[in-house]
C-alpha cells in the first residue's frame, strides 16, 4: 500500500463534507481495491473507528472491493538485448492489442528492467511469471482474453 499516496488523497478530500467515500473511492482507484492496511490506516488518520469505515464499504458493496481483482500480470523485457531487439515495438503491440475490448481491465502492463534471458528469443515478455517470445506472448495473451 502506498501510504505517501492514501495521504495524499485524505488531504485532498479533507474539507468536504462526508469525504470518506470520495477517499476510500480515490484509494480504491490508486491501489486496484481497498486493502485491510489501507482501512486500518485510514481509521487512524481520520480518528474514527474502523468498524465505522468497514460499515461504509460493506454498505456500498457493489462500489468497492475488499479483495484484488484477478488480474494477468504482463511485462516486457526493455534490458538492452531486448531493447536493441524492438522491445518498444512489442509493447505497442501489447498495448494495442489489450486496448482492443473491455478485457485489457483484466490485464497489468508494465516493463521490466531485465528479466534475465538474453538470448535468440529476445526480446521477451513475461506473462503471469512465465517467459514467452514476441509471438508467443501475442497468442498467450489473445488466448487469455478468451477466456475473461
Amino acid at each position: 500500500m502506498d501510504v505517501k499516496g492514501v495521504d495524499e488523497i485524505i488531504e485532498e478530500h479533507k474539507s468536504e463534507d462526508g469525504a470518506l467515500i470520495s477517499i476510500l473511492h480515490d484509494i480504491q482507484g490508486q491501489e486496484g481495491y481497498l486493502p485491510e492496511e489501507a482501512l486500518s490506516y485510514l481509521s487512524d488518520k481520520l480518528n474514527r473507528p474502523l468498524s465505522d469505515i468497514s460499515r461504509v464499504v460493506n454498505y456500498f458493496d457493489k462500489a468497492f472491493r475488499l479483495e484484488p481483482e484477478e488480474r494477468h500480470l504482463i511485462r516486457v523485457c526493455r534490458g538492452t538485448t531486448c531493447h536493441i531487439k524492438q522491445s518498444d515495438q512489442v509493447l505497442t503491440e501489447i498495448k494495442e492489442e489489450l486496448d482492443k475490448d473491455e478485457k485489457s481491465k483484466h490485464f497489468l502492463l508494465g516493463q521490466a528492467r531485465c528479466l534475465g534471458c538474453c538470448t535468440s528469443a529476445a526480446p521477451v515478455v513475461e506473462i503471469d511469471g512465465e517467459i514467452h517470445d514476441k509471438d508467443s506472448a501475442k497468442s498467450t495473451i489473445i488466448k487469455l482474453k478468451g477466456e475473461k
